[in-house]
This record gives structure tokens, sequence and C-alpha cells, in this order.
């Protein structure tokens, strides 16, 4: 099902009754990455009963390779060219690669002439559905031909789907031919849509947060959704910082910046790392880099950074994410050393700096993250300050020192915010009594469960009540501790 597009959706139903009843027409789905433009032709195809459903995708690497497009598209008609006017067949078969070639090439006229006058014919037997997803990567010629089918429609009984994204020029803004904008869901529908592929629910208030910090982008809901964990899906943790995402999405995106000028990209690094937004602060890095104003101006003129009142951002709120993932880790660390040394920058957010370009455990980074959360604590700052200890945890080299600042995340936003971190490592790392500060070791008596899937501490004193959920295959492993 599709959430929030029943406008498109009924935009998709009129086209194809009209063209059930041998009335042509065309619309173009235009929008970012993800947004649901390949989901709403999937639509159209599924309810194309008894229409011939011709479908082409653009292709990067073809896109110099004039009418491959075309070729992709009309290949299942190919057997009725010899129906069509023979000037036009025989542009038809020299674009295709069927015949000869004269000098000056195919007629570009004739084969969108062409194009139109079969995809007629084939719609007398049955109304015919034509798909053109990835519309922005197809090649010059074989858009030039459908565009110029797309206008002139009118009672053949053909509909004409194209799905392009906006971003990449102006191709597929053609005058003469409807088009919808997608934009991102409401909140509505994608609460909706998370409901529907989580198998666990979600916070009401996670929910919020998602749609907001992605802009209510479909495919990014549902890769997100299932890689943020059981804790910070129920509320209990806070979201990261920077939202994890599968491939599909950074790939998107990162085409994009992988295209612009090496300074830009370094401006764009840097601001993907930099949680501040503070115009200041990252011109005071990027000199560091060699990168001068001009990589600004240049990202602000292809779209992707808004610039104002001492501010910048990405346009999208999915871009940081997808760039700083697909940014290199000794770049990204870099970048993080470099923002670490900005002057005026507060402990805490140097700390955080200095934590993401960590290489692996660092004592004296985890001290700084733990300082933080104490400071972060005094202002009642609680998630955050379980995050900067759950943080210096990872980071530490003793191993009484990891499981005191767990703990102590734990009593900072209760049990829940740390049960995930907490119980793995303590169960899978079986260590001698001893290795446990003594105030931990009087609640390490366990019971368990005749499965032995669960277990659950019986005595806990006045330090804090612990309860571990344990499932190692033999649970009296535990007892090792």
């Amino acid at each position: 099902m599709l959430h929030g597009r029943a406008a498109e959706l009924a935009a998709i139903e009129r086209l194809l009754v009209s063209a059930s009843h041998q009335q042509s027409g065309a619309l173009i789905f235009t929008g970012e990455a993800g947004i649901g433009k390949t989901a709403l032709l999937a639509h159209a195809a599924q309810h194309a009963n008894g229409m011939q459903v011709l479908r082409v995708v653009g292709v990067e690497s073809e896109a110099e390779l004039a009418f491959a497009g075309l070729h992709q598209l009309l290949w299942p008609l190919h057997d009725d060219i010899e129906r069509l006017p023979s000037p036009q067949a025989d542009a038809l078969r020299v674009a295709f690669g069927l015949a000869a070639a004269p000098a000056d090439g195919p007629n570009p006229f004739l084969v969108a002439l062409a194009t139109l006058s079969l995809l007629a014919e084939a719609a007398e037997e049955r109304p015919v559905l034509c798909l053109v997803d990835d519309a922005h990567w197809l090649d010059g010629s074989s858009a030039d031909a459908l565009l110029f089918v797309a206008r002139r429609l009118q009672a053949e009984g053909v509909a004409m789907l194209f799905a392009a994204r906006e971003t990449e020029g102006n191709l597929f803004f053609p005058p003469g031919v409807p088009g919808h904008r997608l934009s991102g869901l409401n909140p509505h529908a994608a609460a909706a849509l998370l409901a529907d592929i989580s198998a666990e629910p979600l916070a009401p208030d996670v929910v919020q947060e998602l749609i907001v910090r992605l802009g209510g982008n479909p495919l990014a809901l549902v890769e997100v959704s299932p890689l943020l964990g059981s804790a910070r899906r129920a509320g209990a943790e806070p979201l990261p910082d920077t939202l994890p995402l599968s491939v599909v999405m950074p790939r998107a995106f990162v085409t994009r910046v992988r295209q612009l000028p090496r300074p830009t990209q370094t401006l764009l690094e840097v601001v993907a790392a930099d949680d501040t937004g503070e115009l200041a602060a990252v011109l005071s890095v990027l000199g560091r880099f060699d990168v001068g104003d001009q990589a600004l101006s240049a990202a602000e003129d292809v779209g992707l950074l808004r610039v104002g009142d001492g501010r910048v951002m990405f346009d999208h709120p999915l871009m940081r994410a997808a760039v700083y993932q697909g940014t290199p880790f000794d770049r990204r660390r870099a970048v993080h050393l470099a923002l670490a040394d900005a002057p005026g920058l507060t402990p805490d957010r140097r700390a955080w700096h200095l934590a993401a370009a960590a290489r692996g455990p660092d004592d004296s980074v985890a001290a700084a993250l733990e300082a933080t959360a104490d400071e972060a604590r005094r202002r009642s700052g609680h998630s955050a300050a379980a995050a900067a200890l759950r943080r210096a945890a990872e980071l530490s080299t003793a191993e009484q020192d990891k499981v005191r600042r767990l703990v102590r995340a734990r009593k900072v936003s209760g049990w829940p915010a740390t049960r995930a971190a907490l119980a793995p490592w303590w169960i899978t790392r079986p260590r001698p009594l001893r290795a446990f500060p003594r105030r931990l070791r009087s609640p390490i008596f366990a019971v368990f469960s005749s499965s032995g899937l669960a277990s659950r501490l019986m005595r806990p004193t006045s330090f804090y009540p612990v309860r571990i959920w344990h499932t190692a295959r033999n649970p009296t492993e535990l007892w090792r501790c």
C-alpha cells in the first residue's frame, strides 16, 4: 500500500482508464531519490489490466549511447516495424542498428515519428502503457523522441508515465506534459508506513523525530527503521546524531557530490561532520584544507547547501547522513580532528569530535567524554549523559572502567537505555569476580529459567538493581564471573 500518495494514485487511475477508452495521455513524476517515483510506476503496472506494458529504465553508463533507451522500450514491438511507412521504418532500423546508417545518421524527427506510429499500431490491438523510470539517465536522443511522443498523444490508447529526479537538470520539465512533483510524506502517512514495516512498534516521539530528520522520504524511513535497534525504537535511547543508512540512499545522494570539484566536496564533508551549523566554525576549519570561500558558493549554486543568518545547512536532511557515511574514514577522521581544534569549541563538542576520530580504545578521550556526561547530567541532559558514558565505555581499555561507565549510563537514563549495551558485554565476556569493582560483586547471583534463556539477579544491593537477560547457550557460563 502506498501511503500519502492519494493524488498521484488518482492521476494514474485516470490515465489508465482513459487509455482503456482509446484516449492517450502522459504524466511525469519528479522528485528526489527515494521519494517513491518507482513505487508509483510499479503500482501503475500492477493495475494495467489488459494493457501491454513496455518498460525502460535509464542507466547512467548508457547515457551517451544514442537511442539506447528507445531500443530498450520498443524492442518488444520490433516485429511491427515493417507495418510503418517506409521512411519511418528505415529511420527506426538505423537507430536500432538493424540497417546501415547514412553519413549524417538517422533523422531524429523520423525516429520520433516512427516511435509514435509504432505505439499507435500496438495500441490498436490493446492499450499500451509505457513506463520510463530514471528518465534523467536516458540518452538525449531517446529522451527527445519520447517527449516528442508524449506531447502528441491524442486518441491512440497509449499511456506514458515518466519518473525523473528533479535535481539532474531541466531535461524532464518539458512544456506541454503534465507533471507531479513528489514531496516527503506527511506525518500521518509516514507513521502509517513505519507501522506497516515495523515488526515492533516505534515510540511516537521516535516516529516524529524520524519524519523531521528524514524529510518524510519513504525509502529512507524504510531503510533507517530496522537499523535503529530495540532501545532506540522504543525511545529508551536517543537517536544517533547521524542516522544509519543502507547503501541505496547514500549512493543516490553521494553520486551528486562526487561530480563536484574536490574543494566543494571537502566543504560538504566538513559541514556533514560539524553538528553546530555555525558558518564561522565551518569557515575556520576550511583553511586547514586549503579550501576557499568559493567552494561555499559552488555548493549553494547546485542546491546542496543553504546559507543564511550565520548558519550553513544541507538543503535536504538526508544529504548530511549520506555525505558523512560516504566519506572514507581517513578523511572523516581528519575533518573531526580539525573541528576538535576549532577556536571557541565547547569541551563537550571537542570530546565528541575526538571520539569520532578515535581509531580504537583511548582512555584520554573516554575520560573527556565522561566529564562531558557529568556536565550534561548537571544540566538535566540525561540522554546526552548516557550516550557519552556508553561511548566512553567503548573507548575504555580497562574492563573495570567499561563496567563502571556502562552502569553509570544505566543509572543516568534508566535500565532500558543501557540493557542492550550492558547485557551482551557482561554475558559474553566471562571474567573472574575480582575483575569487577567490589561494590558490583554482591549483585552477581543469578537464577536461571528452565529454558536457560533468561536470568534475573535476585539480590540487588544498595548500589543498584541490575537485570540481565541471558541468551548464551550454556547459562552456567555466567557463574565464571
